[in-house]
């Protein structure tokens, strides 16, 4: 995702948040003309100046309406696949009843689980994650299992938090920072989980630096 902390020289004035840029371009905008006369700008260049500015403010509230788009989709998404996926579940469980049902029908319709036998004592679950327009990317394989509970924590802290339970991949992870503009460093990790309890051993620690 393009990122303004790439472009802006540090100790900058430029913010390198979006919420704290669209403010100061905005108030930039608004107050410019009132100093025109000290630092000798003539009209055209206030008029140009506050065209750059607007331009700044357009962008960022394009990219506010897109992200608010984004976690619409997503809450849309999560809910059709778990109402009218419940309901498809539960039709093709009906189906498998049928007196003209087959094995070679349920291949060809893919409706047949091919679980691997999977020692789940020893399980160990398995999970990426990367910054991905402007929310955590998170992608895991189930790998005989039904699917992952997911927790976090900031960098050196002690105690994990529940983020959710996971059963299709990949998932986004999208949350506010704690002080806008001010990267946070997050782990992850994930437990398998059948018949909704957890299997196995912890995943494998991964980081990530969120937010900016």
């Amino acid at each position: 995702m393009f990122n303004l902390i790439s472009i802006v020289m540090a100790n900058s004035f430029f913010p390198t948040s979006d919420d704290s840029l669209l403010s100061w371009a905005t108030d930039y905008r608004d107050t410019i003309e009132s100093h025109a006369t000290e630092l000798s700008i003539t009209p055209a260049e206030v008029i140009e100046e506050k065209g750059f500015c607007d331009a700044i403010i357009d962008s960022l509230k394009d990219v506010s309406i897109e992200r608010g788009k984004l976690k619409s989709a997503l809450d849309n998404r999560d809910a059709v696949i778990a109402d009218k996926g419940g309901q498809l579940r539960d039709r093709i469980s009906h189906h498998k009843t049928a007196p003209g049902y087959t094995t070679a029908i349920g291949e060809s319709l893919k409706i047949i689980a091919h679980n691997p036998n999977v020692n789940f004592d020893t399980y160990k679950a398995s999970i990426k994650v990367e910054l991905y327009a402007g929310h955590i990317h998170i992608k895991f394989a189930k790998k005989g299992v039904e699917g992952i509970n997911l927790f976090n924590r900031k960098k050196g802290t002690s105690d994990w938090g529940f983020v959710s339970r996971l059963t299709v991949s990949p998932f986004d992870h999208i949350f506010p920072l704690a002080v806008a503009g001010q990267p946070e460093h997050w782990e992850y990790r994930a437990f398998g989980v059948v018949m909704d309890q957890e299997v196995g051993i912890a995943s494998d620690i991964v980081e990530i630096i969120y937010g900016g």
